[in-house]
């Protein structure tokens, strides 16, 4: 059974990790091959997730922005899963534009 504070408290958790590298002036932008922007925070906030994620829920697969890709043939079996996108507006994010992480306050 999934305890929701546990979910609420992780979700807190990865928005404090966002946060802190936000405030620190230090996220270290690149490009993915897709041409979209990854930054330290994208990669903090998915490990975190993924890491509590996986031990709060052994048994239900991940499907995140950050993660290496899984196929349709594997994912079509799931009856449930988690979709996660570790930090969503990233090129607001780099742009320091404050709306961009207004939900996280």
């Amino acid at each position: 059974m999934i305890n929701i504070e546990d979910i609420i408290n992780l979700s807190h958790d990865a928005g404090k990790v966002v946060l802190d590298i936000y405030h620190s002036n230090s996220y270290e932008e690149r490009l993915k091959p897709d041409k979209t922007f990854l930054t330290k925070a994208d990669l903090a906030s998915h490990n975190l997730i993924i890491k509590k994620l996986s031990n709060l829920t052994p048994n239900i697969p991940i499907l995140s922005e950050e993660s290496k890709k899984i196929s349709w043939q594997v994912r079509k079996h799931w009856d449930i899963y988690w979709l996660i996108d570790p930090l969503d507006g990233t090129k607001e994010f780099i742009k320091k534009m404050e709306n961009s992480l207004s939900i996280l306050h």
